[in-house]
């Protein structure tokens, strides 16, 4: 798959992930201390733009913000705020959307969730 978005609209850029919340809560509220031990979920912002965008385009981007996301102040800030900075390529950051959109449309058919 060449885009973030499954529908084909949008190409993947970057990837920041907010994994850390989750994994240093060491409140008893926390669900894994809860009797769920297999529970993982964590945000993530990922950077996307039109699918039409040049590949080099998409490349420049990728590589200017691996660089932003690789500064030291910005790990830090991202860090004050329960965010890593982990950066990707377009290919990683589509293949880590596409398994998440897969991942929750199967929560969300089993629950039986609507939309209102």
């Amino acid at each position: 798959m060449a885009h973030g978005d499954p529908r084909g609209s949008e190409r993947a850029v970057d990837l920041v992930e907010s994994p850390l919340a989750v994994k240093h809560d060491t409140s008893q509220t926390a669900p894994t201390r809860r009797g769920y031990p297999d529970f993982e979920i964590s945000g993530w912002y990922g950077v996307a733009v039109p699918a039409n965008t040049p590949k080099e385009i998409v490349s420049r981007l990728n590589k200017v913000l691996g660089y932003a996301l690789s500064a030291a102040d910005v790990k830090e800030r991202l860090m004050t705020q329960g965010l890593e900075a982990t950066g990707s390529s377009p290919e990683e950051m589509t293949a880590f959307a596409k398994s998440e959109f897969d991942r929750w449309a199967k929560v969300v058919k089993a629950s039986g969730i609507k939309a209102d």
